[in-house]
Order: C-alpha cells, then sequence, then structure tokens
C-alpha cells in the first residue's frame, strides 16, 4: 500500500518558526474562573456545558495512599507528624497564552513527576472548580488531591468577584450542586486567593457553607484527598487580617472536626506571632478535632522570604510552597541546564528531584536542613524529603486492575507504542503519565539501607531519558558502575496471587551487569523473596543491543508458588558486577488473568481546528457507553479501559496511530497529510483494555473537510556558514507558499542575486564578496527585509563541514549492500571538505545575560553612552530579554522592570522598548515603537544603541542594527510624542550604582531565556554618530582603541578566577561576563553571579584567532568493533569488524562547531544466510530498484511485510500470499535506511535492512 505521506523534517536552518504545533486559545474552551456559580446551576448530568467539557473530566477515581513505617527511611515519622505538602503554583507558563496541563503539541512542557511528596496540587493557573482532566488523573492515581484557584486581588473585594462568590454559596440548593459537580468533575475542592476584604459578612458565611458542604460531600463518596484552601489573610469578618496565626479571628473560617471548611495557607511571617498557635492547645480550643498538619506554614518559591526552614522543624504543622503567579518557580529553573527543549526538559526533572528529594537525588543521602533566602535548589539543598516520607498509593486488588508502569513521563519528541515508533511529533499529555518511581533515587549498598554510610561512593544513578520509550515518550535510564547496589524502585502493598505475571523490560544500552528483581513482603520487609528465582540479567547475557526491548516475565508457581498470598512491600533491583552499564527500563508489571476488553468509544464531536504545512490539528469528544447513574462521575475502570488510542486517517490512505489519552477527549497536532491526495479526513478512537493487552475496534467519525489552508510566511535557508562562489538555496518552509520575487541586497542597496516567480530562491554559484546581505521578498505586492539573512564568510574562519566520499577498503561503492564474513577487517574511509579555521571567539549565552556594571565603566547621572556588540541569537523561545539595563538590588516592583527593557519574539522582533530610569519616583516612561526592526535568528547582527543628553538635559535613544538606523516613533506618557532622531523634552534617567546593562536572558520574573552567541562587547563614550558605528562594526584593533572607547571586550584574552572578562579602552579593568541570577532577600530580587564563560566560535567579519574550529569525525557501527580511527575535516578511517551475524548499517558524522554532516555506508551483510527458520524458506532475497523495495520468497504462505524508518515508524506495510519464487514490491520514501521485518503466521521470521538510495 502506497504512502506518501508529508512529514517536513528537513534539515534546514534559519527557519522564523518554530517546531512545536501548539495549543491555540481557539482551540478549546477555557472556563471562567468567576463563572462557577452558573456553571453549577447550568449543569444538567448527561449533558455538555460547553462542547470542551471532557477534557475537564477526570477519568481516574483518587487513590488513597498507606503507610508503613519498615519501607519509611525516616521510620519516626508517623501519621500524625509527617508533613503535608501542598505546591499551590501554576503548571508550566501562564503568560502569553495559558495551556496550563491541557494536552499540548510541544515537548517543552510541564510533567511535574514528584507526586510522592505533594498531598494536595492547587493548580494556581486554572479556574476555581476547573482542573485540566488528564492533569487530575495522573494526580488521582498517585493518591494527590488537585483544585484551582479564585485569582482574588488584594485589596477591597470588586463587585465582580463579589458576584461570583454570592453565585456559588448564597444557598443550599446551589451549594450542594457546586459540591456535586465537582465530585463529578473529579475536583477535590476548593482554593482561594483570600486577601480582599469586604463588609458583606452573610457571603463569607455563605462561603464558609459552601467549604463545609463541598468537603462533607466529596468525604462522602469516598474522597480520600479532598481538602479546600484559604490564604490566611481575610479573616472571618471579612478584613485583611495576615500573620496572627489561628486564632478566634479566623477559626470559622478553618473550621472544626465536625465541619470541616479549609486548611489555612499561613503568610510568609509565620515565623513571628502565628508560632504561639502552633500547638494542640491552641487547636483544641480553637478548633477541636482538626490537626495542626491542616495549618501550612507559607514558602515564597520567589525567593526572599525569611529563611525559616530550620524553624519549621520544630513545629508539627505543614509546608505551603507558593510561586509566582505565571509560572512556577521550579519550571523556570529548568533554563538554567540548556537553551534546547531536550536540555530543558531533562533539567526539569533534576530540578525537581533536588527540590523534593534532596541536592544528591538520593533520600537516604541526607543534607542538614538549614536557612537560605532562596528555595532554587542546587546539590546542597536538603530537600522536601527533610521534612516528610515519600507516599505511596500502589495498594489496591490487582484482580480488578493490574499494576503497570513503562516510566513514561507523559510527553515526548516521537511516540511509541510497545516499543515501535508510530510517529515523530512532538507532544504533552500529563494524564497518561506512567507510575513512577516512589524515590528518587533510593540507591544503597544494602536492601532497604536508610543511612547516608550506605551510599555507594561514585555508583549507579539513574534518570529519565527522552531518547527511547517503549509506551509514549520517555522511559527510564539507569547507569555506572558498583560491584553491589540496589535501587528501590517502589513502595507497594500488592498481594500476590498463584499464576501472577511479573514483568521487567529493559534495553541494555552498553555495558554489564547481574540484575535480580528484589522482593520484599509486609511484615518481614528486609527478607529479600526468593531473589534467585528472579534473575532479570547476567554477565554472561549482557549482550547490548540498543534495538531490542528484551523482557522477562516470572509467573508466580512453581518455584516461585511460595509467593502467593504474600502482601509486596518493597520493589527494588539488585545490581552486582555493574561495570560502565548504561540500561533503558521500558517496563515493570504486576498482572493477574486476562482482562475484558473494552467496548468501543462512541464519538460525539470531531472537529478539524487548522490545516498548515505541518499538517492538520484536530478534536475529538467521545462517550463511553456505562451503567453508572447521571451524575455521577464514570472512571475508566468502570468501562474496562487504562485509555484510549487516537488515530487519524486522511481519505485514501492508511490510518496514523497519533497518541493516547485518558480523557474522553482528543486532541491531534500536525496530522500528518499527503499534499496531493484528498482533502478529507477523519478521527478514531480505540479503548485499551486494562491490562493494555486488547483494544476495542476503532470507532470512527464521519470523513471531514480539512478546511482552509493557512500559509505560513516562515522562510528557512539550508546552510549556517557559507563560503565564497558556494551555492546555497533560501525557501518558504511552507510548500503551498504563493511564489515569491527573491533578492539579496549589498551593504550598498545593490542587488547582487535575485529570481522571480518562485518559493525556492537557488543561488547556484554563490556569491563572492564576503559579508553580509539583506534578503528582501515581495510577494503578493508585500515586500519583507530581513537584514543580514545571508552572511557570506571566508575559509580562514571555518566552515560547516560536508562529506564527499565514502569508502570501503579505499574503494567507492554504489552498492545498496556488501557482504561480509564474520571476523573480517574492513577499512572504512571519508573525503570531506576543508572545514577547519581559526575564528573570533565569542561566548555561549546559554539562557543567561551577558554585561556588566555601569558604573564601573564610569556611567554615572546624566552621562550619554552607547552600547556595541555582535549578537547571534540560535534560539528565541516565545518572548525573551533583547536588551535591559536593570537593577535586581532592589526590592519589588523595580527589580521587576529596571532602566531600559526590551523584548525580541520568536521571529526575531523587537518591536518596542522602554526607558524608564530607576527607583520608584522614576520620571515618566519614554516608550519606543520600531516597525519595521528584524534582528534575524541564527544570524550574526550588528548591535548599537545609544542613550544620550543634549545640553538642554532632553534625552533619546538611537538603535542600530547592522549599520542602519532603525525607524522608531516614540511617546512620553500622554504630553509628548516624536519620531526617531528627536529629543524627548527633560527627562532625567539617572544611572544607579545597581545598574548592570546586559544582553539576552530573561526579563524580570520571565523565566524565558534565550540562547547564541555575544562578541565584541563595548561602551562608547556619548552617543554614536553614523560614521562611528560604522567603523565599530567594521572591527577595533583593541591595541590601538579610539578615545571614545571607555570599555572593550573582544574575549580574545580569557576570564579571570572570578569568571570575569577585564576591559580594554579608557575605563581598563571594567568587569564584564556572562551571569545568572542567584535569588536575594527582597522580593524578586537577585544578585547576578558570574559563570563560567562557555567559549565558541564569535563573529567571522571581524578579526581573532582565539577559537579553534576542529572537525572530528565520528563513527556509529551498532554492535560492530572499531578501532584505529582517526581523520580530519578532509579525509580519515577506522577499522570495522563484527563478530555476529546480521545485516548492519554504520554512519559517519563529521562535525564541528559550525555544524555537522553525516552519511551512511551501504549496509553490511555478515555471513548472510537467508533461510528464514526451519520449514519456512530456504532463501528470501530483498533488493531495491529505484523507489521500490522488492521482497522475494522461496516458501509459498502468507507474509505480512513491515517496512520501518531509521526511527522505528512504521512507513509501508503489505500483506499477500504467494507461491514459491514470487516477490512483494513496495513503494519507498526518502532516501535512507529502512529495516524490513518480514512475518509469517503472526512470527517474525527475518528482519533486514536495506538502503534506498
Amino acid at each position: 500500500m502506497k504512502r506518501n505521506l508529508f512529514l517536513f523534517s528537513g534539515i534546514l536552518a534559519l527557519s522564523l518558526t518554530a517546531n512545536a504545533q501548539e495549543l491555540k486559545e481557539e482551540y478549546m474552551t477555557w472556563p471562567n474562573s468567576q463563572g462557577l456559580g452558573e456553571y453549577a446551576s447550568q449543569w444538567t448530568p448527561g449533558e455538555y456545558l460547553f462542547e470542551d467539557e471532557n477534557f475537564y473530566i477526570s477519568r481516574v477515581k483518587p487513590k488513597a495512599r498507606f503507610r508503613n513505617a519498615n519501607t519509611q527511611i525516616n521510620e519516626t515519622l508517623t501519621e500524625e507528624t509527617d508533613k503535608n505538602l501542598v505546591f499551590w503554583v501554576p503548571v508550566g507558563t501562564a503568560s502569553g497564552g495559558n495551556p496550563n496541563a491541557r494536552p499540548n503539541g510541544k515537548f517543552d512542557s510541564e510533567v511535574f513527576s514528584m507526586w510522592s511528596y505533594v498531598t494536595h496540587y492547587g493548580n494556581w493557573t486554572a479556574p476555581q472548580g476547573w482542573v485540566p482532566g488528564g492533569f487530575a488523573d495522573a494526580a488521582h492515581k498517585n493518591g494527590v488531591g488537585v483544585s484551582g484557584v479564585a485569582s482574588i486581588p488584594w485589596g477591597s473585594l470588586s463587585s465582580d468577584w463579589a458576584t461570583a462568590l454570592d453565585n456559588m454559596s448564597k444557598n443550599a440548593t446551589i451549594r450542594e450542586k457546586v459540591a456535586k459537580f465537582l465530585h463529578y468533575h473529579g475536583v477535590d475542592g476548593l482554593g482561594y486567593n483570600s486577601e480582599f476584604s469586604t463588609s458583606n459578612t452573610t457571603m463569607l458565611s455563605n462561603v464558609r457553607a459552601l467549604n463545609e458542604e463541598v468537603h462533607k460531600y466529596l468525604t462522602e463518596q469516598g474522597n480520600p484527598v479532598a481538602e479546600n484552601f484559604w490564604y490566611d489573610g481575610t479573616n472571618d469578618n471579612g478584613q485583611i487580617n495576615f500573620d496572627r496565626g489561628l486564632g478566634s479571628h479566623n477559626n470559622e473560617t478553618f473550621g472544626d472536626g465536625e465541619h470541616i471548611r479549609t486548611s489555612l495557607f499561613l503568610n510568609y511571617n509565620w515565623w513571628g506571632t502565628p508560632l504561639s498557635t502552633f500547638n494542640e492547645a491552641t487547636i483544641n480550643s480553637q478548633a477541636p478535632g482538626r490537626s495542626l498538619l491542616d495549618l501550612y506554614a507559607g514558602f515564597n518559591m520567589q525567593g526572599g522570604d525569611p529563611s525559616t526552614w530550620t524553624l519549621l522543624e520544630d513545629y508539627n504543622v505543614s509546608i505551603g510552597l507558593w510561586g509566582a503567579h505565571d509560572f512556577n518557580m521550579l519550571w523556570a529553573d529548568r533554563a538554567n541546564y540548556g537553551s534546547t527543549d531536550m536540555s530543558k526538559q531533562l533539567g526539569y526533572q533534576n530540578v525537581i528531584e533536588q527540590f523534593f528529594s534532596n541536592g544528591r537525588r538520593n533520600p537516604i543521602d541526607k543534607i542538614a536542613v538549614f536557612d537560605r533566602g532562596s528555595h532554587h535548589p542546587n546539590e546542597g539543598w536538603f530537600g522536601m524529603s527533610a521534612f516528610m516520607t515519600a507516599r505511596s498509593s500502589l495498594s489496591w486488588d490487582l484482580a480488578t486492575e493490574p499494576f503497570i508502569t513503562y516510566f513514561n513521563l507523559g510527553n515526548g519528541q516521537f511516540f511509541n507504542w510497545m516499543g515501535e515508533r508510530q510517529n515523530d511529533n512532538e507532544w504533552y499529555n500529563i494524564g497518561v503519565q506512567d507510575y513512577l518511581p516512589t524515590w528518587r533515587f533510593w540507591f544503597a549498598s544494602e536492601f532497604l539501607g536508610k543511612t547516608a554510610d550506605k551510599v555507594v561512593p561514585n555508583g549507579l544513578d539513574a534518570k529519565f531519558t527522552f531518547d527511547d520509550a517503549y509506551v509514549g515518550g520517555s522511559c527510564l535510564r539507569i547507569f555506572g558502575s558498583a560491584a553491589d547496589e540496589y535501587l528501590h524502585l517502589f513502595k507497594t502493598a500488592f498481594t500476590l496471587a498463584s499464576g501472577d505475571k511479573i514483568t521487567v523490560r529493559y534495553k541494555l544500552i552498553r555495558g554489564q551487569a547481574d540484575i535480580n528483581l528484589a522482593l520484599s513482603a509486609v511484615g518481614d520487609e528486609t527478607a529479600i523473596l526468593r531473589e534467585s528465582g528472579f534473575k532479570v540479567l547476567t554477565v554472561a547475557d549482557s549482550e547490548a543491543d540498543d534495538e531490542m526491548w528484551v523482557e522477562k516475565t516470572f509467573t508466580i508457581s512453581g518455584t516461585l508458588a511460595s509467593l502467593a498470598n504474600r502482601n509486596i512491600a518493597m520493589v527494588a533491583l539488585h545490581f552486582e558486577n555493574a561495570e560502565n552499564l548504561e540500561l533503558y527500563l521500558g517496563e515493570f508489571s504486576i498482572t493477574r488473568n486476562e482482562m475484558t476488553t473494552p467496548a468501543a468509544p462512541v464519538i460525539k464531536i470531531a472537529k478539524v481546528l487548522a490545516s498548515h504545512y505541518k499538517g492538520v490539528d484536530a478534536k475529538v469528544i467521545f462517550e463511553m457507553n456505562n451503567t453508572k447513574p447521571l451524575g455521577e462521575p464514570v472512571y475508566n475502570l468502570d468501562v474496562n479501559a487504562s485509555m484510549f488510542k487516537l488515530y487519524a486517517q486522511q481519505e485514501n490512505e492508511e490510518p496514523i496511530f497519533m497518541g493516547i489519552t485518558t480523557s474522553w477527549a482528543g486532541m491531534y497536532y500536525s496530522i500528518p497529510t499527503n499534499l496531493q491526495g484528498s482533502d478529507r479526513i477523519r478521527l478514531g478512537v480505540a479503548a485499551v483494555s486494562v491490562d493494555m493487552k486488547s483494544d476495542s475496534e476503532i470507532s470512527w467519525s464521519e470523513y471531514m473537510d480539512m478546511g482552509e489552508y493557512t500559509t505560513t510566511d516562515d522562510i528557512q535557508i539550508d546552510k549556517t556558514t557559507i563560503k565564497p562562489n558556494e551555492s546555497f538555496e533560501i525557501s518558504y518552509v511552507d510548500p503551498r507558499h504563493d511564489p515569491a520575487d527573491w533578492k539579496l541586497l549589498n551593504s550598498d542597496g545593490e542587488t547582487v542575486k535575485q529570481a522571480s516567480n518562485t518559493t525556492v530562491f537557488s543561488v547556484e554559484e554563490g556569491i563572492s564578496e564576503i559579508g553580509g546581505y539583506d534578503l528582501q521578498v515581495t510577494c503578493n505586492g508585500q515586500t519583507s527585509t530581513f537584514g543580514y539573512y545571508v552572511q557570506i564568510t571566508s575559509e580562514a574562519v571555518g566552515a560547516l563541514p560536508e562529506i564527499y566520499t565514502l569508502t570501503v577498503d579505499g574503494e567507492e561503492t554504489s552498492a545498496a549492500e556488501v557482504k561480509v564474513d564474520l571476523d573480517q577487517t574492513l577499512t572504512l574511509g571519508y573525503t570531506g571538505r576543508k572545514a577547519d579555521g581559526a575564528s573570533s571567539r565569542g561566548i555561549e549565552i546559554n539562557d543567561s545575560w551577558i554585561g556588566g556594571n555601569l558604573n564601573e565603566a564610569g556611567i554615572v547621572g546624566g552621562k550619554s553612552f552607547s552600547v556595541s556588540a555582535w549578537v547571534r541569537f540560535t534560539t528565541l523561545p516565545e518572548s525573551s530579554a533583547f536588551f535591559s539595563i536593570e537593577n535586581r538590588a532592589g526590592g519589588w516592583p523595580v527589580n521587576n522592570w529596571g532602566w531600559m527593557w526590551s523584548n525580541i519574539t520568536s521571529e526575531g522582533r523587537v518591536t518596542a522598548y522602554t526607558v524608564r530610569g530607576d527607583g520608584n519616583a522614576s520620571p515618566v516612561a519614554v516608550n519606543y515603537t520600531f516597525p519595521n526592526t528584524i534582528v534575524s535568528p541564527n544570524a550574526w547582527n550588528h548591535v548599537v544603541l545609544t542613550f544620550e543628553y543634549n545640553t538642554q538635559g532632553q534625552f533619546r535613544s538611537l538603535f542600530y542594527l547592522n549599520g542602519v538606523l532603525q525607524e522608531s516613533t516614540w511617546t512620553y506618557g500622554s504630553s509628548a510624542s516624536g519620531k526617531t532622531e528627536d529629543w524627548v523634552p527633560k527627562a532625567s534617567y539617572d544611572v544607579s550604582a545597581s545598574d548592570w546593562f546586559c544582553f539576552a536572558g530573561g526579563r524580570g520574573e520571565q523565566p524565558v531565556t534565550n540562547n547564541g552567541i555575544v562578541d565584541d562587547l563595548l561602551i562608547w563614550d556619548g552617543g554614536m554618530t553614523q560614521e562611528e558605528v560604522n567603523q565599530v562594526k567594521a572591527g577595533l584593533d583593541a591595541s590601538d582603541l579610539p578615545d571614545k572607547v571607555i570599555a572593550y571586550w573582544d574575549f580574545e584574552t580569557d576570564a579571570n578566577d572570578q569568571n570575569y572578562f577585564l576591559s580594554k579602552g579608557s575605563k581598563e579593568g571594567a568587569k564584564a561576563c556572562s551571569f545568572k541570577l542567584v535569588a536575594s532577600t527582597a522580593q524578586g530580587s537577585g544578585v547576578q553571579t558570574p559563570q563560567r564563560p562557555l567559549y565558541i566560535s564569535g563573529c567571522p567579519f571581524i578579526a581573532g584567532t582565539a577559537f579553534q574550529v576542529e572537525t572530528l569525525p565520528t563513527w556509529t557501527a551498532k554492535r560492530g568493533e572499531l578501532s584505529e580511527s582517526t581523520g580530519t575535516d578532509t579525509e580519515g578511517s577506522t577499522k570495522l569488524t563484527y563478530s555476529k551475524s546480521g545485516d548492519y548499517t554504520v554512519t559517519l558524522t563529521l562535525e564541528n562547531t559550525l555544524g555537522s554532516d553525516t552519511k551512511s555506508y551501504p549496509v553490511f551483510l555478515v555471513d548472510q544466510k537467508d533461510a528464514v527458520e526451519d520449514g519456512v524458506a530456504d532463501e528470501m532475497r530483498t533488493y531495491t530498484v529505484e523507489d521500490l523495495l522488492f521482497v522475494e520468497f522461496a516458501e509459498a504462505g502468507a507474509y505480512q511485510v513491515g517496512v520501518y524508518n531509521v526511527s522505528g515508524m512504521l512507513v509501508a506495510q503489505e500483506e499477500a500470499t504467494v507461491a514459491a519464487g514470487q516477490h512483494m514490491s513496495i513503494t519507498l520514501g526518502a532516501k535512507g535506511v529502512y529495516v524490513v521485518k518480514v512475518m509469517k503466521e503472526g512470527k517474525v521470521v527475518r528482519t533486514v535492512k536495506v538502503l534506498n538510495r
């Protein structure tokens, strides 16, 4: 069956578009936080309030947690002393839209996973009474309650919020309906940002009655995690009354044991007066029957609140974490680990593991609690495990629900199902997150070793990886060396039965180890049960194979029969003789019997949301037939389902498995389509059984029109580094874009290359003259200009590697396959272009700021000055900082803005900047607007910003980009306005001693930071003229600087021991650095802290030799042995041998700091035997002719042939009954290596690799 699906995956660079397709506001309704009363009153069970309601219904019943002191690391903590923790923070980033925890097409989304240290997640940016259903599903699996929040502003209660609170609580009828509404939707309570004042005490009394009704009703319905939260600012009488603890002013809001209403989130000054109320006497007098653990000591995650962690140890109250309004601070901290989505996702998991477990990511390697104003974790952070135990919900009857985990976090850059690639789209759906290890990560030299002396020095480690998955987009990676070490995975209370099957699935990437499953039972937790019967891997069998998932299943019978009826308390892995181990853990499960196959879903709504060059966005909403009474929640277990598969099918094409969901609704992003095919598509859903072993039939919608195609104007270029007379190509990323006229202009505005009426601008013979060239694109009468878009650089500064030829034993070969004997030594060689060189040296932005203190450079008071630099932004996520002058040392809000700030969009647009000056009594701000300024991403741009005063004390700021003064308009409050070079009247913006100038970074509290390179940083005395701008842009000689150069940093000299670069110029020794902010004491304040600079190839248009560009080869030969590898940019070789039969692919990558090139050698057929299996075939041939794959069979039979790309994704499939000697032909797509899997009667009989040249 032909599949010519459009999967846009070119390697073209400089595209101005993001890769991920994100949730857009118009795709899904976001409930109104002030509308809970109206929603509840209008709610009729069985009818949708709005079409997207199913996205906000949890389908997982909240699980209860259990206690077992013997599997606690701190055995002294009891139910009465083990602190609770409310995480009252947003999910992800709310600024610039609010996807929150809803299904998204963006991999870099927040997959919180440290549930075992959280008792309630108050989703700060979710509406009151609503939580995305998938997020609630993940929390409920882990025994964690969830809620939204009434985001009521501080001060006098506004009329709209007064109405909202009244509507949801004004009488018993509505209060009961709100309680039932929350129960049905899976919301476990209400949250209030209660720092308002009101004289309407009747309304407050009604709200208290509502809170009591909600808690009572949810608890009566069996909800073990029901809890309401009240920020302890508004007291019982409607007054703002912070920092008094529990008393007669708020005990009605709190409630007693018979009338539980809320838990109190105490303001950050709880360390003062409230301490006197943290005792049993106060509880017994003010709220008899309540627990001190219902009082939550608040911590501001932004830092700056009084450091009271050591004080917390002395009081039996719980922990409340807040911060900030638009994003949680741990999510923001992920940017400290790099700028790519992958580094940020790995960084985020590391951050939350450090924060909740501890800085060493092993809760038995304890760190003493200390006081610190910043709550950002590092290697020395004590972690929440210092105050509480890791809790578990893994206790239920395995006859009704098996225990299965694939260690899937709930997002990925691809989607796998049962080890096979289904698609390569980015995705996010936290609802499908699996049960994850209870501890992160409890490694010990002894089973249940609980003290620091049981930590193995330089032993094993574990982290999640997004490189592979058995199901989803991630799995658990275990790596390192250790003679004898245990990894404790799960705290459980599962009673085994005869016939139960325990499965461990792994993939051995490299190294060796003896690995056993170590289980213990309740009542004798330290004794391992029949370890010799649970051998997962032995050193003798440690054959690395990164393509093969290995399943080890143990049945509770025979030698393991004695485990029947044992209540398993601990699941661990025991590693011995581990050397250079790298193992992926893809499944752990305990299953019993075969579960019922669920009925097919019933599709209610299917919609196409958008059609674009990446594919089609769509959504489906469905129901499952059930016998539950209307108004009662229906969980997936009630309908024999664990989750649902989401399919899409373009008319006349094969169905595509797009993803999974636990909600009864699904989002589709970038469904691949054949642009030459039908313009109709349909959506499908299948229910997956609870044991993951069977599916319902696929329910399909009707075929729908794909709708109006949305064209994007983004462009791309195929090379990041271009040399004189080297060909290159510029094009629209969208293949359906209208043709355009293209021009490249030199610095004099002259056209050097052009093309008309085309979507692809091919410059076949290149451009001879070194320099930057503006690109002008005219389409349908509209002209866009991209400054310095094409940059021609000299051979001397290095080039992008390019592989010219590949050789086998000294000969080039055009064969798709080469036969090789076992243990035969091959010499693989290559030739390549001249790519090595030397260039100016820059420093990488690396999610930091680049700059220094202005006062140190002599910039004070009303002094005129200019700042310039060469800048290349390589990533521009969302809206990030371009240039700013800021004082982070002071209090909020000054530290959140600064003296001057500007943002840059993901397309490189700098649309505006603001100059305000420092201090709360600063002058009126002047706001500059730039209608046509684009700082081209991935290209070098010369930037000059002037800040100048004239003799009349007037001010202006000019912006030069690549030597061209940018047109602008400005406003000065409401009193004056002007154009580019006009002066602002009488505006005195004094520079303070704490002001730093900086490129890049994140503005104020904004966590979004960009990445790139800065070179030739300079401060100039006065406002630069056009002539001076040109002089600086052309490059300066550090040994003979112009008199007006105050401070010049060319980064050719290394930073000093404090990570500062010292300037040349009239202010010699002024410091600049790459810095990050470390939180200080005041809210939002920080200290600029120099970071070790990352040196990188700098601007190619200025002189410099400090950075060496060196090209190195890397061969990848799975299951082959490489030796004597050597090579340069132009030639190299390696020796290769194979010790086992098979079909093998070898790739070569040449890489330097400017980029890389990769090519594949022919497929090596080692000791090839074409026999399939006894009685199946004596021979089977596979070969390609042009784009056709031929499979020739020697034996007759019914065969199924699947063709997979190198990512493991099925790209073509054919079934046929053939006679002996017949062949089957399949059309292949793009050139490259494919894996062909041949099956007969349901069994894999041959797997072979082929190369489509």
